[in-house]
């Protein structure tokens, strides 16, 4: 269901709810806890899969754009891409796929069978580039190449990831919530693949909107482990200074009813090991001004997080 009556329109285009489902041998060879998977393959729309809840959205902007063409991009055998295709061929509109090589190691047949060999039957126009090659730039290239032969095209982002993509997300929060209450059962946890990070950023909006008490844990399927320890030079120079502090004296300026976003992001790298001691033991001031209570909230929120 819509998040509420202002919500941007949307097309249905996936068989929802999905299933929410025990796995009871897998908890049972794990010891434990009791794990239950939803099943977001089953949304039906060519052969499913989780972009079919963003597509419901990015779909119906497509239209209300005038679009007669959606343009997407990902790797060859993209899930997001087939489910673009089909839904470009359900709704009558063409679609073009710029896809990527960027799996090594594969035989030709991974170039034509699978999603692949799917695209194709749903009349998509499918461009195949190196794995070096910037999507991006080739998207705005198609557009462009559209428009001259009087198209009118849009152009939906790798992964459905945008505030529209995530939107989705945020709906499938209500979704679990309501399915979790019908079953008596609670979370504590959720799991959720994390590759262009729509997914992963609408649960979290999701989960702040229903307040749903589970922490949420996103998986990269495509990010190196370099990728993901790496630090910004900026934080790299925060860290340090941090490391050579006794004390700390933070100032707090309030941001919608809590503290900035650039302190508790800088917060929470000092949170992350090997990082997490450099804030440990240290004595710590909490101070601010401005704002119609003084910057009260965003001290409290503060000292929550530091104690």
């Amino acid at each position: 269901m819509p998040l509420s009556e202002t919500s941007p329109a949307k097309i249905d285009l996936g068989f929802l709810p999905t299933p929410l489902e025990p796995l009871p041998r897998l908890s049972a060879h794990l010891g434990g806890p009791r794990i239950w998977i939803k099943r977001d393959d089953c949304t039906g729309l060519g052969g499913g899969g989780n972009k079919t809840r963003k597509l419901e959205y990015l779909m119906a902007e497509a239209q209300r754009q005038g679009a007669d063409v959606v343009i997407t991009a990902g790797a060859l055998q993209s899930n997001h891409a087939r489910q673009t295709a089909a839904a470009a061929a359900k709704l009558g509109m063409g679609c073009v796929l710029v896809l990527a090589a960027a799996v090594a190691g594969r035989d030709e047949t991974y170039a034509t069978n699978g999603n692949m060999l799917l695209d194709d039957l749903f009349g998509a126009e499918i461009l195949c580039l190196e794995a070096s090659a910037d999507v991006n730039a080739a998207m705005a290239e198609v557009a462009d190449r559209l428009a001259g032969e009087g198209k009118r095209a849009s152009v939906i982002p790798i992964g459905g990831s945008n505030g529209l993509g995530a939107l989705a997300y945020a709906e499938a929060v209500a979704e679990l919530q309501k399915q979790a209450a019908d079953l008596g059962i609670r979370f504590d946890r959720i799991f959720t693949a994390r590759g262009s990070g729509g997914t992963q950023a609408g649960l979290v909006a999701g989960l702040h909107r229903t307040g749903l008490d589970a922490r949420l844990h996103g998986i990269s399927v495509s990010a190196s482990d370099a990728d993901l320890t790496a630090k910004p030079a900026p934080v790299e120079r925060v860290l340090a200074q941090l490391a050579q502090a006794d004390a700390l004296v933070l100032a707090a300026t309030e941001y919608n009813y809590s503290m900035a976003p650039a302190l508790k992001n800088i917060l929470d790298w000092a949170s992350r090991e090997p990082d997490n001691a450099l804030l440990a033991g240290k004595p710590a001031a909490i101070m601010g001004a401005g704002g119609g209570m003084g910057t009260s909230r965003a001290q409290y929120h503060l000292r929550q997080v530091c104690v």
